[in-house]
């Protein structure tokens, strides 16, 4: 019976699934890391997309056009964190990040 509650929890970690960011049915369009104020280059995404952010301050992401033309505010906080949202139109992007401290952002493209 001991070695059955060794087993057990080994048996369970090698069957469930682990998903990272992107490996839960979509697909990674964009990752990048840094820290402060940048714009992204210009990613295509189809209709339902999403952003996911991990932020060590505060953060706001704002979606462009690829013509430069502002469509709306992605995310915003006022202390660390992580998030994601979903949005709905496909398109040509770039994101603008401000931040006050390092941040990691990944656009997936959802199935």
């Amino acid at each position: 019976m001991r070695h059955l509650s060794i087993l057990l929890p080994l048996v369970l970690l090698l069957v469930t699934p682990c998903f990272a960011a992107g490996e839960s049915g979509g697909q990674t369009i964009l990752k990048e890391s840094a820290s402060g104020r940048r714009n992204l280059r210009p990613f295509t995404v189809k209709d339902k997309w999403e952003l996911r952010w991990d932020s060590t301050g505060s953060m706001s992401v704002w979606l462009y056009t690829d013509k430069g033309e502002i469509v709306t505010q992605l995310a915003s906080q006022d202390k660390p964190g992580i998030g994601s949202t979903f949005y709905p139109a496909g398109g040509t992007y770039f994101l603008h990040i401000n931040s006050r401290g390092d941040w990691t952002i990944t656009v997936i493209q959802l199935p």
